[in-house]
């Protein structure tokens, strides 16, 4: 991130001193604080972290792409395994952040860190990998790093037919298809994810999140997370500009089905694919692929 908008960042975050206080005002359980959030038939998703409740409605923290997948439609499920339908989302134009509402009061709310974790500070991670009951993991918060993700796979066009490198031509001739890469600021954390992992709060030693996973190795591994700057400017400042986005509910179960299961499929040719690359330009498209959203 360039230097103006981190300072325009640091800023509001200092001047927005009233809203973190808002935001903090609830219990910070963690366990109490930690959702699933999951397409309507409950077949995939991730973690979410309400940040606020009230009387009419809850706020729960997440990331954007996994607010693509309640998209048509989703739920969020407690710890107790209450079920609330999604009624809007808000999705981050900086980084993989967004904001879900459900009409609900969830009582619970995780306390918002008032302050960035310090190098080598405990750090604690809850979420629902795989849709498990809630999982927590230790280890400690490390350096920032710039990293690039896939966000997905776009197909490939005639101009990228014509593209003479490796990479591209590995994609685009066995499966006519490219991925979407995105460069992000990251803190890297020591605690252990897995798949189902995004959306996760990250604490600090006093319990306060400090920050959220969104991308990992593919596999069991060490967690890249949404820094705590991010977070906090995100929730008090950059919410209030967004746009509301409702949930369409439109595609049946079925159809829901139908297209995660062809999306599957192709992810899963591609791993296979990517197990063994043949030369370095494929090891570098296979390194980005593994590096996926959680």
């Amino acid at each position: 991130m360039k230097a103006k908008t981190l300072l325009k960042i640091g800023a509001s975050i200092a001047a927005s001193a009233l809203a973190i206080a808002y935001l903090t005002h609830n219990s910070s359980d963690i366990n109490a604080a930690t959702v699933m959030v999951v397409r309507s038939d409950g077949r995939s998703g991730g973690t979410g972290v309400i940040v606020n409740s009230s009387f009419k409605e809850s706020s729960i923290l997440t990331n954007g792409h996994v607010c693509e997948v309640v998209k048509n439609g989703g739920l969020v499920i407690t710890t107790e395994e209450k079920k609330y339908q999604v009624i809007s989302y808000k999705q981050s134009l900086t980084h993989d952040l967004c904001l879900i509402k459900v009409n609900a009061n969830l009582h619970a709310a995780a306390k918002l860190a008032s302050n960035s974790p310090t190098m080598f500070e405990a750090a604690t991670i809850s979420g629902h990998p795989s849709l498990l009951p809630n999982v927590r993991t230790t280890g400690h918060f490390s350096a920032g790093r710039i990293i690039q993700v896939m966000t997905g796979f776009r197909d490939c066009t005639p101009e990228d037919a014509k593209n003479p490198n490796p990479g591209v031509q590995f994609m685009c001739g066995l499966f006519g298809k490219l991925p979407v890469v995105k460069s992000y600021d990251t803190t890297v954390v020591t605690a252990t994810i897995m798949p189902g992992s995004s959306g996760s709060g990250v604490y600090n030693s006093n319990d306060e999140l400090s920050g959220l996973v969104f991308a990992g190795s593919g596999g069991i591994g060490y967690a890249f997370i949404v820094p705590y700057e991010y977070v906090a400017y995100f929730l008090t400042e950059e919410v209030k500009t967004l746009e509301t986005k409702t949930p369409s509910y439109v595609l049946s179960l079925d159809d829901l089905f139908s297209k995660q299961t062809k999306e599957d499929e192709t992810n899963l040719k591609i791993k296979k694919a990517c197990a063994t690359p043949v030369n370095q330009d494929q090891e570098e498209v296979c390194n980005i692929i593994n590096r996926s959203l959680m």
